[in-house]
């Protein structure tokens, strides 16, 4: 992934709002030369959409994970 811009997102327990925020920004990103990170700092709060980001991360090289 060497893109010309990485959107970075920190993101600690707000896993609803990362998820909104990567959604958006993804569909926005499609045919440019940009990507997002996501960082999770460890949230216990809202997994279940920490895991749909890490899924689309599996899927999107646009998109990357770290936990």
């Amino acid at each position: 992934m060497n893109s010309a811009i990485t959107i970075c997102i920190p993101t600690f327990n707000r896993g609803a709002r990362a998820w909104s925020l990567v959604q958006s920004i993804v569909s926005k990103i499609e045919l440019k030369d940009w990507d997002v990170l996501v960082l999770d700092n460890a949230s216990t709060n809202e997994v279940e959409y920490y895991n749909k980001i890490k899924k689309l991360s599996i899927e999107n090289s646009k998109v990357r994970y770290y936990k």
